[in-house]
């Protein structure tokens, strides 16, 4: 069975409406996002209509999910297409979980596993699919165009970068990929391109074949944007391996 892209968002509401907005895909920094996931969602309250974060002051919660900030440059629902009830905390809750990095594999294997049997009136399948659509949400900065898309990773890195140099300089260990002595802009962003988002869009593409020239190609441009990035690099790296060998040779004699 094949969805349209109007019956997504009917089906799944603030989740579907969420992935519509494939132009903008900002839920990563929306100020309604909490920085950190894990203990902090303990800050949680629907009742009080606050949300607290691990950084910063609480910040009010969107009083309505039809308008939800989350959302730019996407029209509200209308109220017709907007199911009956809001989604509890806890399905919230789940949702921001499913953004941890380190299930990753856990929730894509799951969702591949039902992908070609998929059953929309099925639960726990509806529930797999939700999880995998925040993903994409979550991490689809390189959806967009290049001029948009670069200045994030430039903020990341360097934010990557700046905590390493904290932990060296500490003594702590170092994650690889935020080492500025062994990352590079391109290394790094071909090798999440080409593991970790192009495998989970292409997936999704398998339910909605739609999204494959406003969401796949994109991804697919972005890797090759890399890739040519990365052969000036190693070009660039190479000449000037050359040029220092030269000037030993020339020192020497």
């Amino acid at each position: 069975m094949i969805l349209s892209l109007s019956s997504l968002t009917r089906l799944f509401g603030w989740t579907g409406h969420v992935f519509l907005s494939q132009s903008s895909f900002v839920f990563q920094s929306s100020p309604w996002v909490p920085t950190s996931v894990g203990p902090h969602l303990e800050g949680f309250s629907m009742g009080s209509g606050l949300q607290s974060s691990s950084v910063g002051s609480p910040r009010p919660w969107p009083t309505s999910w039809q308008s939800s900030p989350w959302v730019l440059d996407s029209p509200p629902l209308p109220a017709s297409k907007v199911p009956a009830s809001q989604p509890s905390s806890k399905a919230i809750i789940t949702l921001i979980l499913a953004t941890d990095m380190a299930r990753h594999g856990e929730i894509l294997d799951g969702f591949k596993q039902k992908v070609d049997h998929f059953d929309f009136t099925n639960e726990e399948h509806v529930l797999c699919l939700k999880r995998v659509l925040i993903k994409c949400c979550d991490i689809s900065n390189e959806v967009r165009p290049t001029e948009v898309a670069e200045p994030w990773v430039d903020c990341l890195l360097e934010e990557y970068f700046m905590q390493s140099d904290r932990e060296k300089s500490e003594g702590l260990p170092v994650a690889p990929f935020m080492d500025r002595d062994k990352v590079t802009k391109p290394t790094a962003q071909i090798g999440f391109i080409k593991f970790v988002l192009i495998p989970m869009f292409e997936t999704v593409m398998k339910l909605f074949p739609q999204i494959e020239e406003i969401m796949v190609q994109p991804l697919r441009d972005s890797r090759d944007h890399y890739e040519e990035l990365k052969q000036l690099e190693d070009s660039m790296t190479e000449e000037s391996s050359v040029i220092n060998r030269l000037r030993k040779d020339l020192k020497s004699e």
